[in-house]
Order: C-alpha cells, then structure tokens, then sequence
C-alpha cells in the first residue's frame, strides 16, 4: 500500500539522472517543492507507460487503507477508538488521498 501511494511504479523502477543528480522516486519530495513540480512531472511523465494505470495504484493503495481504517475500528475498544494508530491511518488515507487527486490531475495536465 505504501509502495502504491507514495510511488509511481514505472518511475520508481528506472534509475533516472540529471546531470549528475539521481532523481529520486519518492512522489513527496516534488510534492513539497512545487515550483519544481513541472519539470519533475514532466520528468516522471515520459518514462510511465501505462498512465491510467498509474492512477489506478494509487486509488487502489487508498483503498486498501480505507479497509485497514475499517478493520482496525472493528477491533479497537471504544476507549482505543481514537487511538494513536487510528489518528495516524486517517492521516495517510487524507495524504493519500490527495495524493491520488494530485498524480491523477498532474497526468491530465501533461497528457492535454
């Protein structure tokens, strides 16, 4: 889960260098520099073969944690309810969450 929604996995799997900087795969680092965000998605962009697929991952990695979310209320007892664990899943279910929403509108941009 985490691997799909942190990662674009056609990005992740290619060793991709500029100049001589390696670009690292790891989604976050471009999504807390956003004037570099363009040219990285571009970047990220051109070497994705299946681009819905892409999309996919990260909703199914969304999914995925929304289960565990599920699960985990099921067996928490009431007092353990807004547990430590539960506060940390639903912040990874919002971060990934816009996550999904962000990878899906940065490939319509460059796919238009």
């Amino acid at each position: 889960m985490i691997e799909k929604g942190w990662y674009i996995d056609d990005f992740r799997k290619q060793s991709i260098v500029l100049g001589k900087v390696n670009i690292p795969p790891l989604l976050r680092i471009w999504w807390d520099r956003p004037t570099d965000s363009l040219g990285v998605w571009a970047l990220m962009l051109s070497v994705i073969s299946d681009t819905q697929n892409s999309i996919q991952q990260s909703k199914n990695a969304l999914q995925i944690l929304n289960q565990e979310i599920k699960d985990w209320k099921q067996v928490a007892s009431p007092s353990q309810s807004k547990s430590q664990i539960l506060v940390a899943l639903e912040y990874q279910r919002d971060l990934f969450e816009i996550l999904s929403i962000f990878r899906a509108s940065m490939i319509g941009y460059f796919q238009n």
